[in-house]
């Protein structure tokens, strides 16, 4: 049972997202402390380093699990996926701005400065703002996307997700009656018969 749960073929995807995630962990906390310092401060304060990469792993694997971050990140199944991850980190990240200011008052205990920790944390704000600054700077392509069912909600997910794509949704088409008017993923979907072209023309889609 515990090779079926924990070491299946299904599952050793997720290990290597977390050893993926704990790797940029480490390099950015290295990273941070040249920065705020020098890259010596790596070699000189070793002690230091090696109890924040180690608090900074911990509390980052344990909101991992609650936000999921590893979940359908291989397919990029949704930008609400991206959301989970940001979260997940903005939330480390000020859980150790804040453990770190209790374990230097009640228990001396010393870890990076919050200076270095902040510094960590700014590169998720740093690249969210710049996928999106740099989507809404170049010009978009407004599409339908025929198929309302799983093939056609995978596509307009990926599109979503990728913002170098420049596709912006505006509509499904579908044969299904059962479908028709439905809103999904922020967007109506519309019939396939003689009125597509007019609603087409009408969203600006070519």
């Amino acid at each position: 049972r515990f090779f079926h749960r924990y070491l299946s073929s299904k599952v050793l995807p997720i290990w290597t997202i977390l050893l993926i995630d704990v790797f940029i962990i480490v390099s950015s906390c290295m990273l941070s402390y040249a920065l705020r310092y020098d890259f010596r401060s790596i070699f000189l304060d070793s002690s230091t380093i090696d109890k924040t990469i180690l608090w900074t792993v911990i509390v980052n694997l344990v909101f991992f699990r609650v936000f999921r971050t590893y979940s359908n990140v291989l397919r990029f199944s949704s930008f609400v996926d991206i959301m989970r991850i940001f979260v997940s980190l903005t939330v480390s990240y000020g859980t150790l701005m804040v453990t770190r200011v209790l374990l230097d008052t009640y228990f001396n205990v010393k870890i990076a400065p919050v200076s270095v920790l902040f510094i960590a944390c700014s590169r998720i704000v740093v690249k969210l703002f710049f996928d999106i600054f740099n989507f809404y700077r170049s010009q978009t392509v407004n599409v339908f996307i025929y198929g309302a069912k799983e093939v056609g909600v995978n596509i307009a997910k990926s599109l979503r997700v990728n913002l170098r794509n420049h596709y912006r949704l505006r509509g499904f088409i579908a044969d299904e009656p059962e479908l028709i008017d439905k809103i999904m993923m922020g967007v109506k979907v519309y019939p396939n018969d003689d009125t597509l072209i007019e609603r087409l023309e009408d969203r600006d889609v070519n």
